[in-house]
């Protein structure tokens, strides 16, 4: 039973999203903030751009679109905060 019982937790444990902590922040805020984002873009930090993303947000959906064509319709977008923020 134990075996079972320790299975489910790993199992659990895997699918837990780890949120980081507010240090992925450093050095991104402030009037110079703009110009950090972009020397990530231009560095592909993927990695640390992916952080700061799941740092500030809980969820990002999108709905199903309503209409057919090429263009896509941004207000389909629902964005939520972390709940940190609220």
């Amino acid at each position: 039973m134990r075996k079972t019982v320790e299975a489910r937790i790993a199992e659990v444990e895997r699918k837990m999203v780890v949120r980081p902590t507010a240090e992925v922040l450093q050095g991104l805020v402030g009037p110079d903030a703009r110009e950090s984002w972009k020397a990530l873009e231009e560095a592909e930090n993927h990695q640390r751009m992916n952080a700061v993303m799941r740092f500030l947000f809980a969820a990002v959906k999108i709905k199903e679109a309503t209409k057919k064509g090429r263009q896509f319709d941004y207000g389909r977008i629902d964005i939520e905060q972390n709940p940190i923020w609220l």
